[in-house]
């Protein structure tokens, strides 16, 4: 997998705490650990070849589980999927892009 993506404004200004690349049901993911105004997230991109059935209309897609918020999305060949405990700062570094 390539490193072209692009991350949300608010991502780009952030401090990176690490960075790995993971197996994900046979596709390679990578993930990057951010602080944002001092809250833990975490993003995977992926090729868009390994969510084939997501949809590709621009629309961010979120959930929760666990006390975990979700931020999914496609852009230019790319799946991201945004993580933290705070719904409403997900949001806001969501909508600095």
């Amino acid at each position: 997998m390539g490193t072209n993506f692009d991350l949300p404004t608010a991502l780009q200004a952030g401090i990176a705490q690490g960075c790995r690349v993971v197996d994900w049901n046979g596709h390679q993911a990578t993930m990057i650990c951010f602080m944002v105004n001092g809250e833990h997230m975490d993003l995977f991109v992926m090729d868009r070849a390994g969510l084939p059935a997501f949809p590709d209309n621009g629309a961010t897609q979120f959930a929760s589980a666990n006390g975990v918020m979700t931020a999914m999305w496609a852009n230019g060949g790319k799946v991201y999927l945004l993580t933290g405990r705070d719904k409403e700062l997900l949001q806001k570094v969501l909508q600095q892009t």
